[in-house]
């Protein structure tokens, strides 16, 4: 059974934040895709 994606884009003025805040997403199944912008 797939699960559920979930993409997130930072943008310019967004940081990356701790890999702690990513872990709620993966102790529930999904799979994060996290994509930083640069420039």
């Amino acid at each position: 059974m797939a699960g559920a994606t979930v993409v997130h884009f930072h943008g310019y003025s967004g940081g990356r934040g701790e890999p702690i805040d990513d872990l709620l997403l993966a102790s529930g199944g999904y799979v994060h895709f996290s994509m930083d912008t640069r420039g």
